[in-house]
């Protein structure tokens, strides 16, 4: 058993923890002996080795100790650190001693500025806490700070220049490290937690999000990502004519399209329909009308899928009239909130009213308190008034339903 490790290790928490460990006090940092559990007296060899780590670790300096009254050589009482000797303690069991790496990640974060508010926010906050506790943040651990603060940067880089730029994570990852995999391997779940906790966007609620989705919010994307749509529309994409027909089961661009393509033209289009589910899309464009443009929105919408949306807006505004379909829960009435919020302020609601919730009540789900909370709240805010009369049904009779129900 290594008993230099078990003391040291018990006394370095100690203090730590300490008020000595911000400022100098006279207080020992000290350990009753009979709270080791290792201490087992009733083992003479084993309680012999222990005394004679502790009496090595006095010789180095490192401690010192005293005997139980009248059991001298016997049974030890008490065990404290010799707190000049603290770096020594942490080199004798190879332990990083939190006030050199603080002091290390705060010169790194001083040599850089972010443009990005939610980057600097993030930073300064960082550099705020190693001030007063005089260690490094579980969110800027030392042995990945310097590779956490390239990644940020290059994010602050594109966001600066391109709110819906995107790069593919193995590339991003080259951008950075000269290596494809070491961001997914070794800084991906580092970023994300910062992310989850700095990023804002009020049209988002970002615990909801998966770890892809909260990254492709920043621009970083595993694959490009697909678009998918169904109807007759013309475009122009690097001087060339592209022309795509609800002819065939619907038609699919990737992101790099979306940022190139122009002069959009829906041809004789009255109706645009945005539809949340997969299923519920493939299955409304196998009998669409000739004059709808039907398009897949999926959940919570990239900056990319954004892009697009407003390009197809522009190219009928005041032409159509815009729809959305979603389940009729909480996550369908932010999704559509947010679509409406930021890009098409004339959307109205497709299959989202109390006489569908009717009409399919053999599919309703109910709802717990927590969620009865939630959807209370969407019901005291104005941006959710078109939907204030289904809310008040699903309150009362704790239920909602999902757009899968109604195929």
């Amino acid at each position: 058993m290594n008993y230099k490790e078990i003391i040291l290790n018990k006394l370095l928490d100690k203090f730590e923890k300490s008020k000595s460990y911000l400022q100098d006090t006279n207080r020992r940092i000290m350990l009753k002996v009979e709270s080791i559990k290792q201490y087992n007296i009733q083992n003479y060899e084993e309680k012999m080795l222990f005394h004679e780590v502790v009496k090595d670790l006095k010789n180095k300096g490192i401690i010192d100790f005293k005997w139980v009254k009248f059991e001298e050589e016997n049974i030890m009482e008490e065990i404290w650190l010799i707190k000049e000797k603290v770096d020594k303690a942490y080199e004798e069991v190879k332990r990083k001693n939190p006030k050199q790496s603080y002091t290390e990640i705060l010169k790194l974060l001083n040599s850089v500025d972010f443009r990005q508010e939610w980057i600097q926010r993030f930073c300064d906050d960082m550099k705020e806490y190693m001030q007063k506790f005089q260690k490094e943040n579980t969110l800027l651990p030392k042995e990945k700070a310097r590779d956490i603060i390239k990644a940020l940067q290059e994010i602050d880089k594109m966001q600066s220049l391109d709110k819906t730029a995107t790069v593919l994570k193995r590339i991003f990852s080259i951008r950075c490290y000269n290596n494809s995999k070491y961001f997914e391997r070794e800084i991906e779940k580092n970023l994300v937690r910062i992310v989850k906790k700095y990023y804002t966007n009020e049209d988002l609620n970002i615990t909801e999000l998966n770890d892809d989705e909260l990254l492709a919010q920043i621009g970083i994307v595993r694959y490009p990502e697909i678009l998918e749509f169904c109807g007759n529309m013309k475009c122009v994409l690097n001087g060339e004519e592209l022309t795509f027909s609800d002819a065939t089961l619907g038609s699919y661009i990737n992101s790099y399209t979306v940022l190139n393509i122009d002069k959009v033209q829906l041809i004789d289009v009255k109706k645009v329909i945005f539809i949340e589910n997969k299923t519920n899309y493939i299955n409304y464009i196998e009998n669409k009308k000739n004059d709808e443009f039907v398009i897949y929105h999926g959940g919570v919408y990239s900056p990319i899928k954004g892009e697009f949306f407003s390009k197809i807006y522009k190219a009928v505004k005041g032409k159509a009239q815009f729809y959305h379909w979603s389940d009729i829960d909480i996550g369908g009435f932010n999704i559509f909130t947010r679509l409406k919020n930021n890009i098409i302020e004339e959307l109205i609601p497709f299959k989202m009213d109390v006489s569908t919730l009717i009409k399919y009540k053999d599919s309703w789900q109910n709802f717990n308190e927590d969620y009865k909370n939630r959807l209370q709240k969407l019901r005291s805010l104005d941006r959710y008034e078109c939907f204030f009369d289904v809310i008040d049904f699903m309150l009362k009779n704790n239920v909602r339903l999902e757009q899968e129900s109604i195929i």
